[in-house]
């Protein structure tokens, strides 16, 4: 993933804030993969999010996203998502809590 535009040098703070945005991205594929896409994608709400940055992130090069699910009791769902750099340096970690929704 990465931005679609450049952002310049000149702004560290709007390349965290792309990064953060970047990171709620397609937050239930994992989910969605694990359970074979069988859910309408309104059905998964998030009501929480946790977002480490590691080091300060420059969007000059694609990062890419690891992400895995858990399944817990009560269609609760917990995300964990990390953001690695072409040369394998972990960027941020991201934990999220979810909720799939009966139909």
């Amino acid at each position: 993933m990465r931005p679609a535009v450049p952002l310049g040098e000149e702004d560290p703070g709007l390349h965290a804030a792309a990064l953060l945005f970047l990171s709620d991205a397609m937050t239930g594929w994992s989910l969605w993969r694990r359970l074979g896409f069988e859910f309408a994608r309104e059905r998964f709400v998030s009501p929480d999010q946790a977002t480490w940055l590691h080091r300060p992130p420059r969007c000059s090069d694609f990062w890419w996203m690891a992400s895995e699910a858990d399944l817990a009791a009560g269609g609760r769902v917990l995300t964990r998502r990390r953001i690695l750099e072409r040369d394998d340096s972990l960027l941020a970690t991201i934990a999220q809590e979810a909720l799939l929704l009966s139909a």
